[in-house]
């Protein structure tokens, strides 16, 4: 279902990578999948969930310079939009996402579903690619962006410990109250009048525990209507008090 938002994320998309001319990629793309793009979901969105990259995207990085630039975005749309729509089989990912849409139904909108590296190398993390610093400032650019447009109430990344530099990098200036709760586990910070948390990603069956307190805590955020007492905490205190991520 296309819808207005979904519109203008597109043509925030053919602007953005218009403006940071993707011929840059040419000497170093190598290995490297389509650019993942997220389309808009219907509705508020509730909860926004970042993973780390997809395991592959539309075919290899080439693609994007044999296609028009608007029909490129518009099937990397689509296809975000058919896999949310189908079932997630064996994606340890979707299956989180279908466990967050239930945890959270009471409460209206949508649960979005996002990426903190918009291109994977060789069906992994892009870190080890010659693109790598490439990668995250598009990455970078793009996340902002989806952030700034969908405005989502809570968002949690679900990227591990092993990406909070990453994470650090794309938002920096912008983190507040950070909060180590659990180290390596889980860390909650804020945006803004936004709540984030940082924990395991799902394909970790002994972060579950922590994925289950981060939901919990997104729904408490959810339900509550009341303004934000400035500096307020979580029911659960930091280690050691407030603190940056442990890397």
């Amino acid at each position: 279902m296309h819808t207005t938002r979904d519109q203008e994320l597109a043509d925030t998309y053919f602007r953005l990578l218009m403006a940071f001319d993707l011929s840059r990629f040419r000497p170093v793309d190598t290995g490297l999948a389509g650019i993942f793009l997220p389309s808009a979901p219907v509705g508020p969105v509730k909860l926004m969930i970042v993973g780390q990259e997809t395991r592959g995207w539309l075919g290899s990085f080439a693609k994007v310079y044999d296609t028009p630039l608007q029909e490129y975005v518009a099937a990397s749309m689509a296809r975000h939009r058919d896999l949310l729509a189908g079932p997630p089989r064996g994606s340890r990912f979707g299956q989180f996402h279908r466990q967050a849409q239930r945890t959270l139904k009471s409460v209206e909108g949508s649960v979005a579903w996002h990426n903190l590296f918009s291109i994977s190398f060789k069906e992994r993390s892009p870190i080890a690619s010659k693109a790598m610093g490439l990668i995250a400032e598009l990455s970078t650019q793009l996340l902002v962006k989806q952030i700034e447009l969908l405005q989502p109430r809570a968002i949690l990344f679900v990227t591990g410990a092993g990406y909070d530099r990453y994470l650090k990098a794309c938002f920096d200036g912008r983190i507040q109250d950070s909060c180590v709760v659990e180290p390596r586990r889980l860390w909650r910070f804020r945006m803004g009048d936004t709540l984030c948390l940082r924990t395991t990603h799902p394909r970790f069956a002994t972060g579950n525990p922590h994925r289950v307190q981060a939901l919990q805590e997104v729904a408490g955020e959810l339900a509550c209507t009341r303004p934000r007492a400035p500096n307020a905490q979580s029911p659960q205190a930091c280690v050691g008090g407030t603190m940056p991520a442990l890397l």
